[in-house]
């Protein structure tokens, strides 16, 4: 789609779906990576032992915002790679790659696997001002600062709300391997409905998940295929 699209030179319509793109995976990654980092410490505990859940909680809680920021990355990858931009991907990889390898041997010795941890984290931070780059080079965006402000409260502010209901309500009842497995998926459904709550869905982003949500319970055999 993104190859169709700036090939009849539509780079504001290719402009518009990116960031639908973004605004909609943003919320899922965002709700996922919330109850990782909510239930982390059970969830080593009771799936690897207490002393593993000890030593790599810290662990845990960086990668979690290291692969949010991962995912985000995913999506400008695919649009560059529909643009025939290979090179941009092959370049952003790589440096990623070399910055990760120096702070990994700079981390690793004196601070152990979380400096791992953090290296993994530090060298994917370029992904922030990629976004940046990608709207002002690629897609000619008007209002970049203010669209992923907005966005990025959003996300904030339903991640601390939904962190205060868990930590008071469902993480309680997280005593075992077999309730975190039903307890972290509807962890995200909370979120989601949070985000929904106040608001923070676009009308058409609502009509998409909605959409989506139907699809599941089709497939899962919940709900009647529509005709």
């Amino acid at each position: 789609m993104a190859n169709e699209l700036a090939a009849k030179g539509e780079v504001q319509k290719l402009g518009e779906i990116f960031r639908k793109v973004i605004r909609n995976l943003s919320v899922l990654a965002a709700a996922t990576t919330a109850s990782i980092m909510v239930f982390g410490e059970k969830i080593l505990r009771y799936w690897l032992g207490e002393e593993f859940a000890a030593k790599g909680y810290r662990v845990l809680l960086v990668l979690a915002v290291t692969y949010f920021l991962l995912s985000m990355f995913g999506i400008i990858y695919n649009f560059l790679m529909g643009l025939s931009r290979q090179k941009a991907v092959a370049g952003w990889s790589m440096a990623m790659a070399i910055v990760n390898l120096i702070l990994l041997f700079a981390f690793l010795k004196p601070y152990g696997i979380i400096g791992a941890a953090w290296a993994y984290l530090f060298s994917v931070l370029p992904i922030i001002y990629l976004f940046y780059w990608m709207e002002k080079k690629v897609l000619n965006s008007d209002n970049i600062f203010k669209f992923y402000g907005k966005l990025l409260f959003k996300l904030g502010f339903t991640v601390v709300i939904f962190i205060l209901i868990i930590k008071y309500s469902l993480w309680l009842w997280a005593n075992s391997l077999g309730s975190l497995i039903v307890l972290g998926p509807l962890s995200v459904l909370i979120y989601m409905l949070l985000y929904r709550l106040f608001g923070f869905f676009e009308k058409e982003d609502l009509q998409i998940f909605s959409a989506f949500g139907t699809k599941i319970l089709e497939r899962l055999k919940f709900k009647k295929p529509s005709r």
